[in-house]
């Protein structure tokens, strides 16, 4: 019986040298990082802004962390990490295009009944000071004019430089974890939404 007993530990010592060790646990940020990520996206469907911006500011600053970030645990890029800020920095990038042509606005107050309705725009006095300005700027000779500045100018809640830091952050992700063609879609996606 003993020897019996005896082969059967040598059979398990045997099968515990032969199994590969676990898996190591995923990266702690990658958790979060999928919360931020869906943060960004509903906040896209419904158009808010600040909302947006609010949950890629968080998912910028967990990327960047120096003691769980995408430099300290290089895993995190390789284990999702890189697709969920891809996803997110889509995500911005087709907002700022919204805002860009108009169809959301920039207001961190929106009303939302089933996710269609709109911010409130602008007053009627903003309006007829915007035709004015455009009717002396086109009476002017076409030599005087100075050319029109970036749709983003006049509206500082577009944070067109956190923009273009979060893009390049998700973009360098995507390169480090091989995701080459998500990186030139990022690219080419901030470079037309911010008109640079």
């Amino acid at each position: 019986a003993a020897d019996a007993a005896d082969a059967a530990a040598d059979a398990d010592a045997a099968e515990a040298e032969a199994s590969p060790p676990p898996p190591p646990p995923p990266p702690p940020a990658l958790d979060a990082m999928r919360s931020f990520a869906r943060g960004v996206e509903l906040a896209s469907r419904v158009g808010a802004h600040g909302r947006l911006m609010n949950a890629a500011r968080a998912m910028h600053t967990l990327a960047r962390s120096p003691s769980c970030g995408l430099r300290a645990d290089p895993r995190l890029a390789k284990n999702g990490g890189a697709g969920l800020l891809a996803v997110a920095a889509a995500r911005l990038v087709e907002h700022l295009e919204k805002l860009r042509v108009g169809t959301v606005d920039e207001s961190p107050m929106v009303a939302v009944d089933g996710g269609a309705t709109r911010a409130p725009v602008d007053d009627e006095g903003d309006r007829l000071r915007e035709e004015r300005r455009a009717r002396i700027v086109e009476a002017q000779p076409p030599s005087e004019r100075d050319p029109p500045p970036p749709w983003f100018a006049d509206r500082p809640g577009v944070a067109p430089e956190f923009c273009l830091r979060f893009v390049v952050t998700a973009a360098e992700a995507c390169a480090a974890a091989g995701m080459n063609h998500r990186t030139i879609d990022l690219a080419v996606g901030i470079a037309e939404a911010l008109g640079t």
